[in-house]
Order: structure tokens, then C-alpha cells, then sequence
């Protein structure tokens, strides 16, 4: 058995798949050294090291609770073995196809969730920051990552963006997104830049354009269960949730957030098998599953 006894990245280069390069490249020298076991310990609270690791076939075999208090909350100190006798596995073999992300202003963050073919396979949960949902999706690498959230900004002196009063007319209300500098110093937008980053970041992390899409979360749920007609919005998109046929949807309440990342994902899937459509730079499902 192999320990990794610690897997650090400077912050500056946290994001652009360095971390994975190291696990693979520890993964690697413990079956050259026929090594039967890797093993490493987490912080239960550090999301995407994690996922990174359970990519790479790494599975939780034992925790110390509460074993460290950190900013006033007690974590748990994760211990997690990598059985190397078994196939390789990796990220890029589990076959992620799609990620959706929920985005929130700079307090709430992210939510993001992973789709390999119907079932959930990471997700949906809160990413804090822009380099925590970088470093989550790049440890996935999927073949679209859907974000809900304007991928630009209205044309000078408008108040909207075509691709958006289309939607409206066709499927459902959405919110405007005005013209950049609207944008600047106005709390209620403050999302909209909040996800502006996070395209540039993941760019920048080698998840190019070609790889993101945006998607409507709200859209998405109206073409698969009808209008919401007065109903709770928590309660029309559970239960269309319900009808989808996923695998792997955890058991926990989700929030709405989470089921507004499974919906981006499932539409991340669906583009990448022709069965979306697009107004302008909003994709939507083709039609209902």
C-alpha cells in the first residue's frame, strides 16, 4: 500500500487541471511500483479535491468525525483507497458528459451536478467561488458544461437581448439582461457577473466555448412539465424531477438550486445529442422526454 501524503496546487495554477495531473501522475507511479492500494486522506468540506479523486476511482473507507474545526465548523477527515489491482480509471472513462451549473450571486455561489448518461454522478452541491467551480468541472472534464446564466450582455442602449425576448414569446418569461455597464455596481445583476466570470475562468482552465452552453433552467422545466400556473415553483420542478428517469438523484431535500443544475445538466446531455434547440444563444430541450 501507497499513502499520498499531501497533494497541494498554488492558487495561481488551481483550475487549469494541474491537481489532476499530480493524482495521475501518483496514480500511475504506484502501479509501476506494484503497489495494490493508494490511499489519501480529505477534508470532507473540500468538494471538488474530492471529486477529483472519486474521478479517479478513489472510494471513502473511513472518516474521523468532526476531527478538525475550521472557520467555526467542525469537518470530517475522510480516509480514501484507490484499489489499483481493478481497471484504471479516470475521469475521461466514466465518460462525463455533461455538467450543469446554477449560478448565484458572490454570497450564494454555485451549484453544480453531473451527468454520465441518465444517471447523477456528482452533484448537485454548492461550489463557493468561481475557482472552486473551475477546479470541480475541470476534475470532470465534461463534453458541455451548461451554465444558467447570459453568456453576454444587451446590445448598447438596449434594455434585453433578442435571444432572450424570443424565448419569452415562445416558451416562458425570463429576466432581462441589460447592456454591460447597467450591470456594474447594481446588486440585483450581481449574478449575471458572477457567471460572466465563471465563462472567462473556464475558458481559461481549457473548457472552451465550444464546451459551454447557456441554458434557462426555467425553460427547461416548463417544455418537460407544462406551465407552472400558480403552482410553487419548488413543487412544479420536484415534481417534474420526478418524471426524468434519472438515476442516482440523492435522497437529501434538494434545493431549488440543485434541481436548477440537474436541469442545466440533463440540457447539457441533450446537446450533445441533437435534441435541443436554440434562440439565439439560449439553449433549450427540443421538446418533452
Amino acid at each position: 500500500m501507497l499513502e499520498v501524503k499531501g497533494l497541494a496546487v498554488d492558487p495561481t495554477r488551481q483550475g487549469k487541471g494541474v491537481g489532476a495531473a499530480l493524482l495521475d501522475a501518483a496514480i500511475a507511479r504506484a502501479r509501476e511500483t506494484g503497489m495494490r492500494r493508494l490511499v489519501l486522506r480529505v477534508l470532507s468540506g473540500n468538494a471538488a479535491a474530492r471529486h477529483l479523486y472519486e474521478s479517479r476511482g478513489f472510494a471513502i473507507e473511513g472518516a474521523r468525525r468532526e476531527a478538525f474545526l475550521l472557520e467555526g465548523t467542525y469537518v470530517d477527515d475522510l480516509m480514501m483507497g484507490l484499489d489499483l489491482r481493478g481497471p484504471e480509471v479516470a475521469a475521461r472513462s466514466r465518460s462525463v458528459t455533461a455538467v450543469g451549473i446554477d449560478v448565484g450571486g458572490r454570497r450564494k455561489g454555485f451549484h453544480g451536478c453531473a451527468l454520465c448518461g441518465d444517471e447523477i454522478v456528482a452533484g448537485p452541491e454548492r461550489l463557493p467561488d468561481v475557482a472552486s467551480a473551475v477546479e470541480w468541472v475541470a476534475a470532470l472534464d465534461p463534453a458541455v458544461v451548461a451554465l444558467d446564466s447570459p453568456r453576454t450582455c444587451a446590445a448598447p442602449g438596449e434594455s434585453s437581448r433578442a435571444d432572450e425576448r424570443a424565448l419569452a414569446r415562445a416558451v416562458c418569461g425570463i429576466r432581462w439582461t441589460p447592456e454591460r455597464p447597467r450591470l456594474a455596481g447594481n446588486p440585483y445583476y450581481e449574478w449575471v457577473e458572477h457567471g460572466l466570470e465563471l465563462y472567462a475562468a473556464l475558458a481559461a482552465a481549457g473548457i472552451d466555448s465550444g464546451r459551454q452552453i447557456e441554458v434557462f433552467p426555467t425553460a427547461a422545466w416548463t417544455i418537460w412539465a407544462g406551465p407552472r400556473a400558480g403552482r410553487p415553483r419548488s413543487e412544479w420542478s420536484a415534481s417534474s424531477l420526478a418524471t426524468l428517469g434519472l438515476a442516482g438523484v440523492p435522497r437529501r431535500h434538494l434545493s431549488q438550486d440543485d434541481r436548477d443544475a440537474v436541469a442545466a445538466a440533463l440540457v447539457a446531455r441533450l446537446h450533445t445529442e441533437g435534441r435541443t434547440r436554440a434562440f439565439g444563444e439560449i439553449i433549450v430541450p427540443a421538446g418533452p422526454l
